[in-house]
């Protein structure tokens, strides 16, 4: 396998990147976190998918791509002669989609089925994938610094060998659980014998049921037989039974209908008693009604005096409180007129005021317009005295014998008339200046006056308008005073009027009171002649009820008399009755418990034909459960052979196989690789049975220690590199053409480092592409190609070709 190039696109912290990967040395060098590792990791997730990730999907997308953005992997690559092109996306809901072409054609075009296409093809899983084509520094360096134990772990570890011990333990516990359950099973195995002899005893028990069954079935019979006869008994006598209770209720009906009529008379004969005394009261006081009503029109036609009499006093009452109201306002309104007599004074005082404010105002802002015009004034003098003294700064500076700066000449004798003059400008704008901070002084003063004057006015308008305020509240409550005045006037002329229109009204007071009580003392005669004439009003039809009601009693008793013949010539005996009842009775119980007895021996028929069958169905499960426990045993057997205690079974004898395997096969690979990098010094490496390291000196084996540093580091690089060829052999892939080296100089000085250098020029004999990982800036002079990662100011890696 050979690489091509790579495309990243919102992938971690690239942005976009295309990668050219070229034959022999290439150094991907950067700062940590820049991104390095993210390129061999890219190759890795566009080949076998996010199993491949350092972290979850979520994280596999740059953080900060729009949410609408793609992220994808392009991976180009040669296989078998064949140059492959897979294209590995992620949406923007995170779903994974892959397609992968050869030589122009697509093979497959979903995420699973390219990472599975790809696994056949390359002929290994991610794991294999990487332990191969990856060599880091803290791998190598654990070859020599690490104790045999530690070391041979590692390197099983990385030639997956250590799967074999995790096929044992598995192997193991699946024989435990399968013991565990022929034991659980074992315990729940019964007798199968006696389980068939407790059958064929239930069956010769459900047979003697039956059979008695079948006689209970002929009592039944005969049972029926006989409540037969004395149904037909029993309902003879029901027949009478049912029109003797038809004929008794009858008879109770009218006894108690004409019992009802007698108590009707009663009531009705004392009834009429109480309205005949009615009648002779209503004879005595019936002359009421007449006197009753003379008297009520009389006192009537006085009412109608009284009313008037009764307005015209209340009226003459009204004018009286009326006309000492109207006089009670007409002084307070000549008591508010005093208080609003100065009103014109205080409003000719506040307009004075007024006028003076507005005077103080204009005067201000003269004033002001006046101190802004002095200000300008002083600025416009500082700004020509600061000019007076920069030019006579200018030709102190310069002194006599320099040329004048606006006309050119020489100053010489002019020299001290200039100073001289530029001395005397100095003055006078300073003179002048004074005086204009002066009057300015004088001007502010005279405001702050002004101001003083103003805030005095200012209080005598509040005072003089809460005055006209006052006077305000006053003319209004005397205008409300005079319209009360004027509508007092207008109810007392109005009242005097109606007394006129009435004229002069008589009435007897004393005379209306006898009315008024005699009409109180006829009231109660009136309503109760009215009462009686009703009640004495139903006399007559009342009589006529009670002959009706003894004719009624007449026939009812007629009617019972009837029914009691009829009650004797039925000729029935209750007791006799009651016997046959009995009788009936006691047979059909007898049936019924006879029935129940059949229902019961039914039932425990029914329970023990499914007991049988229970039995049945057990018997067959427990020869199953023997016939599993025979199954389970030799599947025990077999796992035991694979896999049984204290190391032994072939899965055992297969793994000791492979290690012995494995001392050799790395001892042969690491060996070629160190004769490269030595240029034939040391031709021969050696990994014994207990993952000691040696090196052979001119045919003498020594350990590892005791060569130097830089010769160690070669002798590890040499055995990583083995490891790798042996997991890629028995991968079945030959086309072993690049290496990758992830920062495997580690804290090297820099003579081991230059070492290593050197071998990887004789490495680049053995892959056509080597790819070096780091972050040591020192090492690109060495290398053929250099792809630098570095971050932008936003966090954004980049790659350059160098």
């Amino acid at each position: 396998m050979k690489l091509i190039s790579l495309t990243l696109h919102n992938y971690r912290k690239f942005q976009h990147a295309e990668i050219n990967f070229p034959d022999g040395i290439t150094a991907i060098i950067g700062n940590n976190g820049s991104g390095k590792s993210t390129i061999i990791e890219a190759i890795g997730w566009a080949i076998y998918g996010n199993k491949v990730a350092r972290t979850n999907k979520e994280g596999i997308k740059r953080q900060n791509a729009a949410p609408n953005e793609e992220c994808y992997v392009r991976l180009e690559f040669e296989l078998g002669g064949d140059l492959y092109e897979v294209t590995r996306i992620m949406s923007p809901s995170l779903a994974v989609d892959a397609n992968v072409k050869a030589n122009g054609v697509v093979l497959a075009s979903s995420a699973t089925g390219v990472s599975r296409l790809l696994e056949k093809k390359i002929g290994m899983d991610y794991d294999a994938f990487f332990t191969s084509l990856v060599a880091r520094q803290k791998e190598i360096n654990a070859l020599s610094s690490r104790t045999p134990g530690e070391r041979k772990k590692s390197m099983l570890r990385m030639l997956k060998i250590d799967a074999i011990e995790d096929a044992v333990r598995k192997v193991r516990d699946d024989r435990k659980g399968k013991e565990s359950v022929v034991k659980v099973m074992e315990s729940t195995l019964k007798d199968v014998d006696e389980m068939k002899k407790d059958m064929e005893e239930k069956r010769a028990k459900k047979d003697a049921m039956i059979s008695m069954m079948q006689q209970l079935e002929k009592k039944i019979s005969a049972l029926e037989k006989e409540a037969a006869e004395l149904e037909e008994s029993r309902q003879k006598e029901r027949e009478k039974l049912e029109r003797y209770n038809e004929l008794e209720k009858e008879a109770s009906v009218v006894r108690e209908k004409a019992e009802s009529k007698r108590r009707q008379i009663a009531e009705k004969e004392k009834e009429k008693e109480a309205l005949q005394k009615k009648k002779e009261r209503y004879e005595q006081i019936k002359g009421v009604e007449a006197e009753y009503e003379k008297i009520k029109k009389e006192k009537e036609r006085m009412e109608g005096l009284r009313e008037k009499y009764l307005l015209v006093k209340q009226l003459k009452e009204s004018i009286t409180a009326l006309e000492k109201e109207a006089g009670a306002l007409e002084e307070t309104i000549k008591e508010l007129e005093k208080k609003i007599g100065d009103r014109d004074k205080v409003e000719k005082e506040a307009k004075e005021i007024e006028a003076e404010e507005k005077k103080i105002e204009e005067r201000k802002r003269e004033m002001e317009s006046s101190i802004k015009i002095k200000k300008v004034q002083i600025d416009a003098s500082m700004a020509k005295l600061k000019e007076a003294e920069r030019e006579r700064k200018k030709i102190e500076e310069r002194g006599a014998d320099s040329t004048c700066p606006t006309c050119g000449r020489p100053l010489k004798e002019r020299y001290e008339l200039i100073l001289k003059d530029f001395a005397e400008k100095v003055s006078n704008e300073q003179e002048k200046i004074e005086k204009l901070e002066e009057e300015q002084k004088m001007l502010l003063n005279e405001i702050g006056r002004l101001e003083a004057e103003e805030r005095e006015l200012r209080k005598k308008r509040a005072e003089i308008e809460a005055v006209m305020e006052e006077m305000r509240k006053v003319e209004q409550e005397m205008n409300h005073a005079v319209e009360s005045k004027k509508e007092k006037e207008r109810k007392i002329s109005d009242s005097k009027k109606k007394i006129a229109e009435m004229g002069e009204v008589e009435f007897d007071e004393m005379a209306y009171d006898s009315y008024r009580k005699k009409i109180e003392e006829l009231l109660p005669l009136k309503e109760e002649v009215a009462v009686l004439r009703n009640e004495v009003a139903r006399l007559p039809d009342l009589e006529r009820q009670i002959a009706e009601l003894k004719k009624d009693v007449e026939m009812l008793e007629g009617m019972a008399e009837k029914l009691r013949a009829e009650i004797l010539d039925l000729n029935f005996d209750k007791k006799r009755y009651e016997e046959i009842e009995r009788q009936y009775e006691e047979k059909k119980g007898e049936v019924q418990h006879v029935r129940e007895q059949k229902i019961r021996m039914q039932g425990e028929i029914k329970q023990i034909g499914a007991e049988l069958e229970r039995m049945h169905e057990e018997i067959k499960q427990q020869k199953e459960a023997r016939e599993k426990i025979r199954e389970l045993r030799k599947e025990i057997a077999k796992l035991e052979m694979l896999a049984g205690d204290r190391d032994t079974g072939l899965l055992n004898d297969f793994k000791r196989y492979l290690i012995s395997k494995i001392g050799p096969t790395l001892s042969y690979h690491a060996s070629s690789f160190f004769n490269v990098f030595t240029a034939g010094k040391y031709s021969q490496m050696e990994i014994d049975d207990n993952y000691d390291i040696y090196i052979y000196d001119n045919g003498e084996k020594f350990s590892i220690e005791r060569f130097s540093g830089g010769e160690e580091d070669l002798a590890n690089l040499s055995l990583r590199l083995a490891i790798s060829q042996v997991i890629a052999q028995r991968s079945g892939n030959l086309e072993f053409n690049f290496i990758v080296l992830d920062e495997i100089f580690g804290s090297q000085d820099n003579e081991r480092r230059t070492n290593v250098l050197n071998t990887l020029g004789e490495l680049s004999h053995q892959f056509q592409q080597v790819i070096l990982i780091t972050h040591i800036e020192e090492i690109k002079d060495s290398m053929q190609y250099v792809i630098r990662t570095f971050e932008d100011e936003e966090g954004i890696s980049h790659v350059k070709m160098e």
